[in-house]
């Protein structure tokens, strides 16, 4: 079971003994993402986050490195649209060690201009890699289609063009209007010593950072927008997104019951018609997304060309009738105890438990116990099931990326939204 406190610098800590373990994981949670950044600074969070391993005013990054390598720890982050998370991993005896390190990457990184010469070229190798990958562009693309100018359709990587404006200054600046002690939570799971753990946290976590909180100019809206790209590609890669769920919305565990029916499951509808009855795709899936308030359901699928005919039709078949006729009660019954065993077995990570407290600290979600969990699917009914397949169809064109060797995008866009209505 967890606790939380709130520390007297305004920063916010959740953690939860699980005595079985022999290790402890560590993860500092701050709400800054690209959804948080200005256009001509975009991919500047994903920027700080590699900053942060190039060295302190007391290590340099080799001695970072070193430090955890010797006590056989780990250590990584990793950033979103909506937030960014440094963590490491160590015995439970070196806690002491990695909440030293950890607070001193956090409070006092260099940003030393030579290294952010060096790290720009890294990112930028990184960027040139993900476009090399068009089953990863597509993803960006839908975004952009559903959120068309809100900086959450921007990507959390950036352009090349962006990061050339990244310098010391301007990452001092985002890091002192984003890392204040009211925008970061903290959470500790694993093996410790339950009386002391607090104690230990001010006393490595104790500066004041304090300012004022992001505040957006605007909500994002859902458009119906198309994006396509031409890529000389063997394969097609389509995205195709719906209005969706908030983080935190009460009808999430409905949606999540709807995901793994149509597309979120190897027994799901599009995976056993489409890939194993028909044999038209190598992968197809759906999935939700959710982000502070608003969210996206989407469907993404990569095929050859000449089964795309075929193959928007089956899937404007499959969403129709679901959207149309609903699931069945036995089906929904088979598709909770599904979600539960997810649940279970998803939470045995510490990693995973890690992600789900962290964020709920920092969306202002309520934390979630396995218990709670538990009942929030039992609460599942035909009728929330039916609340939410309500909201997807008021989306009622999806917004397109599709990403391929393609020469008359207006056919394709045309044969998606005659069969998606």
């Amino acid at each position: 079971m967890y606790t939380k406190k709130e520390l007297n610098n305004g920063l916010r800590l959740i953690y939860e003994p699980l005595k079985h373990l022999p290790s402890v994981t560590i993860g500092v949670w701050i709400k800054a993402g690209s959804r948080y950044e200005k256009s001509n600074l975009n991919g500047i969070s994903h920027f700080l986050e590699h900053m942060f391993f190039k060295g302190t005013k007391k290590r340099s990054a080799k001695q970072i490195a070193d430090e955890i390598d010797l006590i056989g720890g780990q250590i990584n982050a990793f950033t979103s649209k909506e937030y960014t998370c440094i963590y490491v991993k160590v015995l439970s005896e070196d806690l002491d060690i990695a909440l030293d390190i950890l607070s001193d990457m956090f409070y006092d990184s260099n940003f030393d201009e030579n290294e952010i010469k060096k790290e720009r070229g890294v990112i930028i190798e990184e960027i040139n890699m993900y476009e090399d990958s068009p089953e990863e562009i597509v993803h960006d693309l839908i975004f952009k289609a559903a959120y068309g100018k809100h900086m959450l359709s921007e990507p959390v990587l950036g352009t090349k063009e962006t990061l050339q404006d990244m310098d010391h200054n301007s990452l001092k600046n985002y890091y002192d209007s984003m890392y204040i002690n009211e925008n970061v939570a903290l959470t500790v799971l694993g093996n410790f010593n339950e009386e002391s753990i607090v104690e230990k946290i001010n006393e490595y976590f104790s500066k004041e950072h304090s300012g004022n909180l992001f505040s957006e100019e605007c909500n994002p809206k859902f458009h119906s927008n198309s994006i396509v790209r031409f890529k000389d590609t063997e394969q097609f890669h389509m995205c195709l997104s719906y209005e969706g769920l908030s983080f935190g919305d009460p009808n999430t565990y409905s949606l999540m019951v709807i995901n793994n029916l149509l597309g979120g499951s190897i027994s799901s509808m599009l995976f056993q018609r489409i890939r194993e009855e028909l044999g038209l795709v190598y992968s197809v899936y759906t999935y939700p997304v959710y982000n502070e308030g608003t969210g996206l359901f989407n469907l993404y699928a990569g095929f050859q060309q000449e089964n795309f005919d075929k193959l928007i039709s089956e899937i404007g078949i499959i969403f129709n009738n679901f959207f149309n006729k609903g699931p069945s009660e036995e089906t929904i019954l088979r598709a909770k105890r599904q979600l539960k065993g997810n649940y279970m077995m998803g939470l045995e990570s510490t990693s995973s438990r890690m992600n789900l407290l962290g964020k709920s600290e920092l969306f202002h979600s309520e934390l979630k116990t396995l218990e709670y969990i538990h009942k929030k699917i039992d609460a599942i009914s035909p009728e929330s099931i039916n609340m939410v397949i309500n909201k997807l169809k008021n989306t009622k064109t999806p917004a397109i990326s599709l990403i391929g060797n393609i020469k008359n995008e207006d056919e394709y866009i045309s044969k998606i939204r005659n069969n998606m209505k």
